[in-house]
């Protein structure tokens, strides 16, 4: 490899990128594109200065290094090249800087940008947004308190990603921002922000201040003493839309250099540990009820609009001058305005006459600091250093599912937590000029909610209460305060389903774990063959003789074994059957639906109306298909790109407002959701068309982790790696999904460089301001 030496070149490369004024490490770089046949070679050591980039038959990035901040130079460039527009969009969203590049309106309107349907609709509400929250300028104040490593670490990742820009020119767009290594941290603080942005507007237009969010995960962990190997195993699923504002969802990536030996599931561009596991440490989040953040009330003077009295005193409103420029049209200018709620800096959001409404949350000014709190976790070498890591509680909020080498499994709420006065309802719009309504400080982490170690021998949690995480939870509502999120009685069947096989009295094997990460069966389907078969036989006024069709279907849901696999035809009927009760019989479905999984006879009006489901159904199957014989893959697929393939799994409305120990969950207009623990969310929601459905959202990083020495992991990334189109790791992970299949991550060096696509090396010279 030849040295870059030329003083010039690198003279250059300091103006373009603006490193000087940043202060990021200066960078020189040798390099060798090196592709690797199976079998191939790479360093068994690294020298100092050294990354090797490694990537697998899937094109995930393998980051080998001596240093930490060698392999972070690496991970930069190998985000230039698999992501590259996705994270500069959103290093531009953070600075508030949209309008000014794009102009006013939604970016799925520009041209060449080809943008996901889930894009940013106005640009210049999404800059008033980041620059209210003040994510760019918080995360710059709060990078110093970082550890002085992750500081290091994430000037070289800008470093990396820069020159990747320097190298690919062509690749680079006109609209590329300044990079600095603040901007990871103030993306990581604008994720953390999607549930509680809007909610002084929701309680003010529904009474509804509920903190849960409607995105939803599986994660568990079992111990040691319940499978077959004898060793601990976790598994953890976000569960959303596969494409987000600006790309994929999720950037997968593994990294063994200095003290990190960890495999990460990244908010694209944060470059965390968000969804990881180490050598000894994994961890996984499901969403959840929390309330971590306040809206009030604040009545201000009639002759003095940014004064407001607080206690009967006269306290000011903080006015911050802001100017947005739009391009294509004259500069949007204001003022933001903040108050000192809580003894922190809240935002002003909306103003109705002499009402100001206050956002107040202990996040509010600490933006960056949990990237330090990740961090340490990947760091951690026992318990005590993982609790530790926790304690600091920047992270996060929602359910946190951990487990450990050690025989370690934790469920904790690990975020910040204000604490209140007892009467004081957080999920209602307090009174902003009383201290009643004022936290008494931040909950502890030793009062957060935790379990540690249960006797059952395994956590689960799929986006329920915790009241319902066991039969018999130790969690009790009453025993904690009132604004601890419990939902009493809140379950899904994705967590029934996971108690039933979790709890199992038989080991669980390597194989069985696979399993159901991957499974596909609906509790309660038993209860629903022998209704229809009784329905189909009712006398319900003017007589219709069946159809050899319809008997088909009849047949087929007679002996639905629940199991929603892509080959099915029951499956299909059952789900449309469903979805025409839910959409076309509001009135009636709630109490069919409690009737006959309570295994209770049917009202003759019941039956009549459940029959006629199943006669509307057939005739929708045969006016799209011209048969019956159709099964669920033939109907849901998976997509990307050119590419489409049959996929199981299921997520569907499984009544209007079903009382609450028949909830499955949440969605919009209050319906309640039945689905699989490979949950599957399809682009309608009536199920009653037949037409071809492409998977939207729910299942996207399954992965497992199996803790024996060496420790061993599976995992899907949908669509896949790539977010160009033209490249074979654009969409090459979906067969796995329409398979029903997790891939190795290759933590094994020999096992990667059996199933290497390419390798390249990087000789990193750091030199010193």
């Amino acid at each position: 490899m030849l040295l870059i030496e030329r003083l010039g070149w690198f003279a250059q490369l300091l103006r373009w990128a603006g490193l000087c004024a940043t202060g990021l490490l200066a960078v020189s770089v040798a390099f060798g594109d090196e592709p690797i046949a199976p079998g191939g070679r790479a360093p068994s050591r690294w020298q100092p200065g050294e990354v090797t980039l490694i990537r697998d038959r899937y094109g995930t990035p393998h980051l080998y290094a001596a240093s930490e901040h060698d392999a972070f130079f690496g991970l930069g460039y190998a985000y230039g090249e698999d992501r590259l527009r996705q994270v500069l969009l959103s290093y531009l969203q953070v600075q508030g800087r949209l309008a000014e590049v794009f102009g006013a309106g939604s970016l799925a309107d520009q041209p060449g940008l080809q943008m996901p349907a889930t894009t940013v609709s106005d640009t210049v509400a999404s800059d008033l947004e980041a620059r209210r929250l003040r994510y760019i300028e918080d995360a710059r104040v709060n990078f110093d308190r970082l550890p002085k490593q992750l500081q290091r670490n994430l000037r070289a990742y800008i470093a990396g990603l820069q020159h990747y820009m320097y190298e690919h020119p062509s690749r680079v767009p006109e609209w590329a921002p300044r990079l600095e290594p603040a901007l990871p941290l103030a993306l990581l603080a604008e994720m953390m922000t999607l549930d509680f942005r809007g909610i002084c507007d929701s309680r003010l237009a529904a009474g509804d201040a509920s903190g849960h969010s409607s995105k939803q995960s599986n994660a568990w962990a079992v111990s040691g003493a319940r499978t077959s190997s004898g060793a601990v195993i976790f598994s953890s699923d976000s569960h959303g839309p596969l494409q987000t504002e600006f790309g994929p969802a999720f950037y997968n990536w593994r990294m063994k250099a200095g003290a990190l030996d960890v495999l990460s599931f990244d908010l694209p561009g944060t470059a965390s540990f968000f969804f990881a596991h180490t050598d000894r440490f994994a961890w996984g989040w499901t969403e959840g009820k929390r309330n971590v953040v306040d809206c009030y009330a604040v009545r201000v003077e009639a002759d003095q609009p940014r004064q407001y009295r607080f206690d009967g005193k006269i306290a000011r409103i903080e006015a911050v001058p802001y100017r947005i420029e739009v391009k294509g049209a004259a500069p949007l200018t204001g003022e933001f305005e903040y108050t000192r709620h809580n003894g922190v800096r809240s935002v002003v959001v909306k103003r109705q006459g002499d009402i100001a409404y206050v956002l107040s949350s202990p996040y509010l000014g600490r933006w960056g600091l949990a990237a330090g709190e990740y961090y340490r976790m990947a760091l951690a070498r026992d318990r005590g250093e993982l609790t530790r890591a926790l304690a600091d509680r920047e992270i996060y909020p929602a359910n946190l599912v951990a487990a450990g080498r050690d025989g370690t499994l934790l469920y904790i709420r690990p975020g910040r937590i204000p604490m209140r006065k007892a009467g004081v309802d957080p999920e209602q719009i307090l009174d902003g000029n009383r201290s009643a309504t004022a936290w008494r400080g931040v909950h502890s982490y030793s009062e957060l909610l935790k379990l540690v170690d249960p006797p059952q021998g395994f956590i689960s949690n799929s986006n329920v209460s915790p009241d319902r995480m066991y039969a018999d939870s130790p969690f009790r509502p009453q025993d904690y305060p009132a604004y601890f999120g419990f939902e009493p009685g809140l379950t899904t069947t994705r967590q029934q389903r996971l108690l039933e096989l979790l709890g199992s009295p038989a080991p669980l094997t390597e194989e069985a774990v696979k399993a159901i990460v991957m499974d596909s069966k609906l509790p309660g389907t038993e209860h629903w063959g022998p209704a229809i078969e009784t329905a189909a036989q009712a006398s319900c006024g003017e007589a219709r003789a069946q159809s050899p069709e319809m008997r088909k279907v009849i047949a087929e849901l007679r002996n639905f074994d629940g199991v929603f696999g892509k080959e099915s035809k029951a499956a299909l009927y059952f789900a449309m059957m469903r979805g025409e009760l839910t959409m076309n019989q509001p009135a009636a479905v709630d109490d069919i639906v409690v009737a006959v999984e309570g295994s209770k006879p049917l009202s003759l009006s019941q039956q009549c109306i459940l029959a006629g489901a199943v006669q509307t159904i057939t005739d929708a199957l045969i006016e799209r298909h011209g048969t019956v014989d159709v099964t669920l893959g033939d109907v849901h697929a998976i997509q990307s790109g050119a590419m489409k393939l049959p996929v199981g799994g299921v997520s569907f409305f499984a009544g209007r407002d079903l009382p609450e120990h028949m909830t499955r969950g949440t969605a919009p207009a209050r319906f309640s959701v039945a689905d699989t623990v490979r949950k599957m969310v399809f682009n309608s929601p009536q199920w009653v068309t037949a037409a071809p459905e492409v998977l939207q959202s729910g299942q996207r990083i399954p992965y497992l982790v199996i803790f024996t020495d060496p420790v061993r992991s599976y995992a899907q990334l949908l669509p896949g790696i790539s977010e160009d189109p033209s490249s074979k790791h654009y969409s090459d992970q979906t067969d796995l999904a329409s398979e029903g299949r997790l891939r190795s991550t290759y933590l094994d060096l020999r096992e990667l460089l059996q199933n290497a696509e390419s390798q390249r090396t990087f000789e990193v010279t750091r030199l010193k301001k």
